[in-house]
């Protein structure tokens, strides 16, 4: 054991703070059920400026309120749930005659043009010969 000489641990600068980054922390939405717009208007407002949502009975209404730095108040938008339309329209019996009236026509008229080529090609092919 001689030639060497005690050595003594020590622990690395920085060894107390975390090996690891925390990420920041994202900032939280607001959202909160309220019963109708009154609610919404006597909560107090967010003075970051960051959004609030409140969602109104059965989900039909939602409202955004945010602080208005112009005024100092708060400014509430106001959305509704779309109601899908429930009036389908359907073609009448006259409206598809009128369809395949045309579609006779314009059948007709090819049938026409495909005879009128024919012909033009056989005269081609009688003419050379």
């Amino acid at each position: 054991m001689a030639n060497y000489p005690p050595t003594f641990y020590q622990q690395p600068m920085g060894w107390q703070q975390p090996m690891y980054q925390q990420a920041p922390q994202q900032e939280q939405l607001f959202c909160r059920m309220v019963g109708s717009r009154d609610e919404v208007n006597a909560f107090p407002v967010e003075y970051s400026g960051r959004p609030m949502t409140f969602l109104g009975p059965g989900l039909q209404t939602m409202w955004v309120k945010t602080f208005n730095p112009a005024t100092g108040g708060s400014d509430v938008a106001e959305y509704h749930r779309a109601q899908p339309q429930t009036e389908q329209k359907y073609a009448t019996m006259s409206d598809l005659e009128q369809v395949l009236q045309l579609l006779q026509k314009q059948s007709e008229d090819i049938a026409l043009l495909k005879g009128q080529r024919r012909r033009s090609v056989r005269e081609d092919e009688n003419s050379d010969v």
